[in-house]
């Protein structure tokens, strides 16, 4: 680690350990509650402003979703929402209940990103609706998106 000091202002330039996190955004709960649209939609976004150009960003999100009594299926993905590139995802995912008793899940993603600058970027998890209906942070549980930036 290199530290340089300088007169009454302290510590002006820190340089983290290769692996180190430098920060973490943290937000939770749903922006929409049921998916009914059959295009990608925001279920819950973040941003983040790199503090190094030479970092690696890493995204996890859970959703907790409860599907109708039948069948249901939504496709979801992690959305580069700055640079307009998918970071994970995009593939179908969804249950089947013969009964008439809803089952509730939860769904997790994540995604890794090479960072090269230090703008602020913006990250979101969104949902597509295939079939059934979908409902989003049911009984209580939110919605989680982590956002760490790691030092390179």
């Amino acid at each position: 680690m290199t530290t340089t000091i300088t007169g009454a202002t302290g510590i002006d330039n820190i340089r983290a350990a290769t692996g180190a996190v430098l920060q973490v955004v943290s937000v939770q709960g749903a922006l929409v509650s049921t998916v009914s649209v059959t295009s990608f939609t925001d279920v819950i976004k973040a941003s983040i402003t790199p503090k190094s150009s030479s970092s690696t960003i890493t995204i996890q999100v859970v959703m907790r979703w409860q599907e109708g009594s039948s069948i249901s299926s939504f496709k979801a993905r992690l959305f580069d929402k700055t640079n307009s590139t998918l970071v994970n995802g995009g593939g179908s995912y969804g249950q089947y209940n013969s009964g008439s008793t809803n089952i509730i899940s939860m769904y997790p993603m994540n995604g890794v990103v090479s960072n090269t600058t230090t703008t602020a970027r913006e990250y979101s998890f969104q949902v597509y609706k295939v079939s059934g209906a979908v409902s989003i942070d049911v009984n209580g549980y939110e919605t989680t998106l982590i956002i760490t930036e790691i030092a390179g």
